[in-house]
């Protein structure tokens, strides 16, 4: 199995965009879980088992499908600005 934290997601997505993530994410203890929650892991182990089921994406690739469609709809939605603010100078 497969254990991926939030820094490694982070070092993969930051790393995708060729940033430092450190210089952009503020951690703040308020919202780390409760100390009775020892460990949280998803385990695909039965799907597998019982369903033959099998990941077609590896995380890098699910990393960087998640980052490119983010990044899509940052584009569409800066446009969409652009656009309306222009039409309020009509």
């Amino acid at each position: 199995m497969n254990v991926r934290s939030l820094a490694t997601f982070l070092d993969e997505t930051f790393g995708y965009l060729a940033i430092d993530w450190h210089q952009h994410v503020e951690i703040d203890p308020r919202y780390y879980r409760p100390a009775e929650v020892q460990l949280l892991l998803g385990d695909a182990s039965k799907a597998w088992r019982e369903l033959g089921w099998q990941p077609r994406v590896t995380f890098r690739e699910l990393v960087r499908l998640m980052t490119d469609h983010d990044l899509e709809l940052a584009h569409r939605e800066k446009a969409l600005g652009l656009a309306a603010a222009q039409a309020k100078h009509w």
